[in-house]
């Protein structure tokens, strides 16, 4: 008589995959005691927030969330860790629609959580898709501008414009520095992976203005930048055009503004305008015969 062994629950792990599981248990586990399960963490898309992950940053990303524990919401509590990545792998589908440079690749993670009781609402939710959406918590060393290379904030490029290639202009995150933890949570950035991100980065990045004082703001300092260019070639006679623009652009208001005075008056040494052709002399100025006036009209002595 043979022995009939019950069908495994779904979602329960391969041998493979409990192989890979038993890395970070503290026991060996059976494979209907755990539960497993995929998640697109990232991709290299642009965003609803006019970034991306580069692809050689999502390879990074890979072996840096090996191992990384989830949360709920992005709140970093022992109480919500209910899952843990157990496989982490980038795979890129050149068939697929890219709204970047880059063909399409996307961060996939294999995770695992054990069966009981306080996990099955949990379980539930997943197979039923009500728990789909997930995000990443990580650290960027580099983030550039799309279009020129420069770090992201520090040139005069905006986002969301088209300059150069089908591309608007966006922020491409190039380094990858730390993994802190995935969440489960209700609104995804990225479009097409179905994902958020919370970035990390030595420095906080304010919130976008008003569009419409953006754009002020925007004009006001092409305005300075033009006038920045202007004065220091009359300055400068010598200097050229380009690089000066070049510097211009990476010089901000406050910068700006303390340097167009000196500029003027250096304009001013230079070159100094005097007027031509007054229409009256200035009120402190000495009586003087008409006819020495230098630019009097004169008229030629009639012909006979």
């Amino acid at each position: 008589m043979q022995d009939h062994q019950p069908p495994l629950p779904a979602g329960s792990p391969t041998g493979e995959q409990l192989a890979a599981i038993l890395r970070y248990t503290r026991r060996p586990f059976a494979p209907e005691e755990l539960y497993v399960f995929p998640a697109v963490l990232c991709d290299n898309q642009i965003d609803r927030d006019g970034e991306r992950f580069s692809t050689a940053c999502l390879h990074q990303l890979a072996e840096l969330f090996a191992g990384v524990t989830g949360v709920f919401d992005h709140r970093a509590t022992a109480s919500g860790q209910h899952a843990r990545i157990f496989s982490c792998r980038v795979e890129e589908d050149p068939s697929r629609e890219s709204n970047c440079p880059e063909p399409y690749a996307a961060l996939r993670a294999e995770i695992y959580m054990p069966r009981t009781d306080a996990t099955a609402a949990l379980i539930a939710e997943i197979d039923a898709g009500i728990k789909k959406e997930v995000s990443v918590s990580c650290a960027v060393s580099g983030s550039v501008c799309s279009v020129c290379g420069q770090p992201a904030g520090s040139c005069a490029h905006q986002k969301g414009r088209l300059y150069d290639g089908p591309c608007p202009c966006h922020t491409v995150h190039t380094g990858a520095a730390d993994a802190y933890e995935w969440s489960f949570v209700a609104v995804p950035a990225q479009r097409g992976a179905g994902v958020t991100k919370r970035l990390k980065r030595t420095a906080e990045v304010p919130p976008p203005p008003d569009e419409q004082l953006a754009a002020l703001g925007r004009e006001y300092l092409d305005r300075l930048r033009g006038e920045y260019v202007r004065l220091s070639l009359l300055a400068v006679p010598d200097l050229t055009e380009s690089p000066v623009k070049k510097q211009a652009a990476l010089l901000g208001p406050e910068e700006l503004r303390e340097a167009l005075p000196a500029l003027e008056k250096a304009a001013a040494r230079r070159l100094p305008l005097p007027r031509q052709l007054p229409w009256q002399d200035p009120p402190d100025a000495p009586d003087r015969d008409p006819s020495e006036n230098p630019y009097r009209l004169r008229r030629s002595p009639a012909q006979h």
